[in-house]
């Protein structure tokens, strides 16, 4: 086993909380066995954890205020429903979308269907997909 390898090297925690990985040396060679010290990540708070901790206390406020179902429409992600400890359904605006375009918008099929960002490029091409129309997306840049 290669000591830079420290994928496949098993690792424990020491007392400062760095991490080491157990490589005997003398799998590379060597005839003394020291343990390797590599600094364990510690990930900085962020964006996934900010909406765990915002979903979570949703759906707590929702629970609390005595509701006991909750009916949802085109959820960005579905892992959103398991903050929730009481049913979820969460209905898709597709089906009703498509057949108002067909009815209501004449000659449909020469308008294109624009999606705001990148994160609803996947269902916006599925309705322009289903109607035989073009697919149009913005694309948003945040200068901070």
């Amino acid at each position: 086993m290669n000591s830079t390898n420290s994928e496949l090297s098993p690792r424990h925690h020491n007392e400062s909380g760095s991490m080491t990985n157990s490589v005997s040396h003398e799998e590379n060679g060597h005839h003394s066995s020291h343990p390797v010290k590599t600094t364990s990540f510690q990930p900085r708070p962020g964006y996934k954890q900010w909406v765990a901790q915002s979903g979570t206390l949703v759906a707590d406020l929702i629970t609390c205020a005595g509701a006991d179902h909750v009916i949802t429409m085109d959820l960005h992600d579905p892992q959103y429903q398991g903050f929730l400890d009481i049913p979820v359904d969460n209905l898709y605006a597709r089906p009703i979308l498509k057949r108002y375009i067909e009815t209501s918008i004449p000659n449909y099929q020469q308008a294109i269907v624009v999606s705001p960002d990148a994160g609803g490029a996947k269902r916006a091409s599925a309705i322009a997909d289903g109607l035989g129309m073009s697919l149009g997306l913005i694309h948003k840049v945040w200068n901070m």
